[in-house]
């Protein structure tokens, strides 16, 4: 078992995308278990500091590490399907250790400024491991990171706008109706007479 010390020095050479520490993060099989709690304990940190300023959500505390690993393994899970789309050969494994040491930089990610670097950092890094986990050259790597988030954009939109013409149409017959109503109502008056 390592140190803390050992663990925090080699979140830091992922970090600065030393190909050596990322190779050797690759080969340990325990890598993946310290990614894990690397994941787990650098969310907690910006949530103490939630937690500071609205001290009513305690409960959200317990949730983050839990929350942290489940978003993790769905992020991490999608990259390497595309990966795997793309030709890649190399292992979800050796993806999430790589990401799990790399998600260390999350302890700044409260930092309004910083924790959208943190974010485009932690890109940076996934680029890195996708040519080296699974032998990309840049197009494939860039492809491999864009294509989730172009699908999500898709998705979105496509919920927007599905979203939005169903509203419209629920506002339309609402008209609809409301003419129907008055005509209903001029139709009694006349026949009243």
């Amino acid at each position: 078992m390592e140190s803390v010390k050992e663990i925090v020095m080699r979140c830091i050479g992922v970090l600065k995308l030393d190909e050596n520490v990322i190779r050797k993060v690759i080969a340990e099989k325990e890598s993946f278990t310290y990614s894990i709690w690397i994941t787990a304990i650098c969310a907690l940190v910006p949530s103490f500091i939630f937690i500071m300023l609205f001290p009513f959500v305690f409960a959200f505390l317990l949730a983050v590490p839990i929350l942290a690993i489940i978003g993790s393994f769905i992020f991490v899970g999608i990259i390497y399907l595309f990966a795997r789309i793309f030709g890649g050969k190399g292992s979800f494994i050796s993806l999430y250790s790589i990401i799990g040491h790399a998600f260390a930089i999350n302890i700044l990610a409260f930092i309004p400024f910083i924790g959208m670097i943190t974010m485009i950092w932690i890109l940076v890094v996934l680029f890195k491991s996708l040519k080296i986990i699974f032998n990309f050259d840049t197009r494939k790597a860039i492809l491999t990171i864009a294509m989730p988030f172009l699908l999500v954009i898709i998705l979105s939109l496509t919920v927007y706008f599905g979203i939005r013409n169903v509203f419209n149409t629920l506002t339309n017959l609402s008209e609809i109706n409301k003419g129907a109503s008055k005509n209903d109502e001029k139709v009694k008056d006349k026949n009243s007479y």
